[in-house]
């Protein structure tokens, strides 16, 4: 399966191209939610969830437009809210690989049309060694007497003191770091910090040993003196030192600081995410002929998705029960259909609306059954709000169910609205 998960990254960011050791240990699929849709037999797209991340989501471009995307979305965003998360972000989180949503195509558009938002847009960026010297940069002067070494262990608790003040989330990446970490020294006491990973690029370049330079930080008594950019000038120079050709960074934001140094952008990721309600969920109940139960799923994973609280038919599992019934013989039959009836009735008065799901069934269109018809009567009873998929069929129900005064949604799950309820 991560084989399968891997190939088709590669294929849809094909300018994110990696292998398959940094897939595997950033984004830790086999820990992950995977939610999967396959086409002949092949994986054509598939959402990857951790907590409330979704670090991955990717289509096969000839599966694109035909809403696969959206229903492997939907889907994940029904995982999240029923893990109780409060926001759901996209990228980054406890496990990724891109920090956000590559600017590419109508990537963003797709995300901003479901609700999405984003406060920044991050950037890698990358710096070629070939030409680089430290010595001729036009750069502002350190303090004099500003010293750097690498952190040795009697160095933990005060390089911890520091990265805390200047960053309070980054400790615990310095914790468990096991990459050199370079540091800034000034009368003795540290002031600056910076991971250097010589073998740390986690995107293909051939023909270059590609390093990092990572969280790098100053105290805040100690910015604005020039040490951050002297002291990521000493690092790439160390870094070229052990072979490595060019310098990546990621997630960045200081976009104009790092260019002074020489970097170059060449990706731009937005940070998207979104906020869920708060509010109480409201709750919907599926209805249908068991004939359309292969329905249930999208419909439910977009339901989810927009607050609702879904209810699926009490034999959507096992559409084979009623036939088992049947072979039970007819008192057997009549019992557990009483008995769904009741358990129906009592479910609707928990409802605050209930949705038909009608399409063709042998030849006739929109089709309703008798027990559909049923927990319809109930739903009105009760003043619940009615939704039905498609038009109400034409027979001997017709006026009977349109005095329900039901909403048509044609296919449209966005107009069963919650808020109009």
């Amino acid at each position: 399966m991560i084989d399968q998960l891997f190939d088709l990254f590669l294929r849809c960011f094909p300018e994110y191209q990696t292998t398959r050791e940094w897939f595997v240990e950033l984004l830790k699929p086999e820990e992950a939610h995977i939610i999967a849709e396959y086409a002949q037999g092949q994986l054509a797209g598939y959402a990857m969830v951790h907590g409330g991340s979704i670090p991955v989501l990717c289509v096969a471009e000839n599966h694109r437009g035909q809403g696969m995307g959206s229903r492997l979305l939907a889907a994940a965003e029904g995982y999240i809210r029923s893990l109780g998360q409060e926001k759901l972000t996209l990228g980054c989180g406890p496990h990724y690989l891109l920090q956000g949503v590559p600017e590419t195509g109508r990537n963003v558009s797709f995300f901003e049309k479901r609700g999405y938002s984003a406060g920044w847009t991050s950037v890698n960026m990358e710096l070629r060694l070939d030409e680089f010297d430290r010595d001729t940069l036009t750069i502002p002067p350190a303090p004099v007497g500003l010293e750097y070494r690498f952190a040795e262990k009697p160095d933990r608790a005060e390089l911890l003191a520091a990265v805390e003040a200047a960053e309070p989330n980054w400790p615990s990446v310095f914790e468990s770091c096991v990459d050199p970490i370079y540091l800034a020294v000034l009368d003795g006491r540290i002031v600056g910090f910076e991971v250097l990973a010589p073998k740390g690029g986690r995107f293909l370049r051939p023909g270059h040993q590609v390093g990092c330079v990572g969280c790098v930080g100053v105290i805040p008594a100690y910015q604005e003196r020039g040490i951050g950019m002297d002291m990521v000038a000493h690092g790439i120079q160390w870094l070229k030192n052990q072979g490595c050709t060019l310098i990546e960074l990621r997630y960045v934001w200081l976009e104009k600081w790092y260019g002074k140094l020489g970097f170059q952008t060449v990706a731009r990721q937005w940070m998207g995410e979104k906020k869920f309600s708060s509010r109480a969920m409201k709750k919907i109940f599926l209805i249908c002929s068991k004939a359309f139960y292969s329905r249930l799923a999208s419909a439910k994973a977009h339901l989810e998705a927009a607050g609702w609280e879904v209810y699926q038919p009490f034999t959507h599992d096992r559409p084979e029960a009623e036939s088992e019934w049947y072979a039970a013989g007819p008192e057997e039959h009549s019992r557990m259909k009483s008995e769904l009836f009741r358990r129906s009735r009592e479910r609707i008065k928990r409802m605050d609306a209930v949705l038909v799901l009608n399409f063709e069934k042998n030849g006739a269109a929109n089709y309703i059954g008798g027990s559909t018809f049923l927990e319809l009567y109930e739903a009105f009873m009760e003043g619940k709000r009615i939704f039905l998929w498609n038009d109400v069929p034409q027979g001997l129900l017709f006026d009977e169910i349109s005095a329900f005064s039901p909403t048509i949604i044609h296919g449209d799950l966005s107009l069963v609205d919650i808020d109009d309820l």
